[in-house]
């Protein structure tokens, strides 16, 4: 990366959490709670970092999920 690509890139914050649960007894509602206290969190330090609210936007990426035994997770897009 170079220094002006560093410099002039937005901030930005990552967040992961890990939440043991099989897939077919997820609670989405409470899945849905953590990713909303997570971009809370985001927002929060933005704005503490001078961005204003208005320019802040939030990214829900992607989750793993895992089988069990040492297996690599599979990637999955998450919707809102």
């Amino acid at each position: 990366m170079s220094t002006v690509g560093f410099l002039s890139a937005p901030l930005a914050f990552d967040f992961v959490r890990s939440w043991p649960s099989q897939l077919g007894q997820m609670d989405w509602a409470q899945a849905n709670a953590l990713l909303a206290e997570m971009e809370a969190e985001g927002q929060a330090l933005l704005e503490a970092s001078g961005v204003p609210a208005a320019q802040i936007t939030h990214r829900r990426r992607r989750y793993a999920l895992r089988g069990p035994g040492p297996r690599d997770p599979c990637r999955c897009p998450l919707a809102r």
